[in-house]
């Protein structure tokens, strides 16, 4: 059950609404920019999923700018302005260590997150994600801009039908209102060009931490975002797990969504227990790594330390080489991953 709507201030002065449920090990969900997971929680499109979380975590959810509960009216839902938003409610909750979900055109914020915040992420899941849009979907996001400009009730509803292709009606009316309700018609439309926006797939290949990536497909011979698309991210992404549904009735996260919170829960398991220590690192190794996962310099490692910069060179380099990590960016990662960040 959620504690109740909160809010967080952006940089440029938005409020996200935002909520928390059970405890745990904290896991934050960015939603696609069609879900408000304040207003679906009460929904027949989202009630069972909101109420049947990963067990063990400390679930938070937040509605995107301009989306439910957060601030309505915005000028700009740029990239960096939602990684910005992920920002400011990582540092307003206090996360040193969390997991992250994120869903559908949500995934370039939490990978851009991640790759300039590796320290904090310690694990990442991507559903239904894509590195960029290519003409078939830029002509398709072209095609709804005079619809949405022309008739709100009727976009929203098309919308709804991409989602679940064939039905059920009841979940396309469910969804089809509550696109509608929560937010305005220029803001989707702000989305759909934000959809179109972004390349990520530098950022793919920079990840350096376990990720799952989901595919689900629905049916039709025109799937919103299509498996070769997710396939393509995790291919990029060193070491990821891909688990592929390719005859799911919808691609709607929210429907029958237990066909996939088994990969969902296993991944959170298996790559949550911790690995030991590298038994070869020494005790000042140990020490110089949690320094350096919370982002000191050498010279300022150095200086916590009384020893010499040379001394710090020569540990930083041995830890590189013992934990096998290839920048400080992964030692930070490695830290995160054994409770070494204070």
């Amino acid at each position: 059950m959620s504690d109740g709507v909160r809010f967080c201030t952006t940089p440029d002065g938005l409020q996200l609404g935002y909520s928390t449920f059970g405890t745990g090990r904290p896991l934050l969900i960015v939603p696609s920019w069609w879900m408000s997971p304040e207003a679906d929680r009460k929904r027949l499109t989202g009630r069972d999923f909101w109420n049947d979380l990963p067990a063990g975590s400390r679930t938070i959810a937040y509605d995107r700018r301009g989306i439910g509960v957060s601030t309505r009216e915005v000028s700009d839902v740029s990239l960096e302005r939602q990684v910005d938003d992920l920002r400011a409610l990582v540092e307003q909750l206090k996360l040193s260590s969390f997991d992250l979900w994120c869903f559908g055109d949500a995934a370039p914020i939490g990978v851009t997150y991640t790759v300039r915040f590796p320290e904090k992420p310690a694990r990442l899941i991507l559903y239904n994600p894509w590195s960029l849009n290519g003409s078939e979907a830029r002509q398709r996001a072209a095609a709804m801009a005079p619809l949405i400009r022309a008739d709100w009730g009727l976009a929203s509803r098309a919308f709804a039908q991409m989602l679940y292709p064939k039905g059920p009606l009841d979940a396309q009316e469910s969804s089809t209102k509550a696109i509608r309700e929560t937010q305005s018609p220029e803001t989707a439309q702000r989305y759909l060009d934000y959809c179109t926006s972004f390349d990520m797939r530098e950022e793919l290949e920079q990840l350096a931490l376990p990720v799952l990536v989901i595919s689900r497909q629905g049916p039709g011979r025109e799937p919103l975002i299509p498996e070769e698309s997710c396939r393509l991210v995790a291919s990029t992404i060193p070491g990821a797990r891909y688990v592929a549904f390719e005859s799911s009735k919808a691609m709607c996260p929210y429907y029958d969504y237990r066909e996939y919170h088994g990969a969902v829960c296993q991944f959170l398991a298996d790559s949550g227990r911790e690995m030991p220590l590298h038994t070869s690192l020494s005790r000042r190794e140990v020490e110089v790594l949690g320094l350096v996962a919370n982002g000191k310099t050498n010279a300022e490692i150095a200086s916590l330390l009384v020893i010499s910069r040379f001394t710090v060179d020569r540990h930083v380099s041995n830890i590189l080489a013992k934990t096998g990590c290839a920048n400080r960016a992964e030692a930070s990662l490695y830290a995160a991953r054994h409770s070494l960040i204070g």
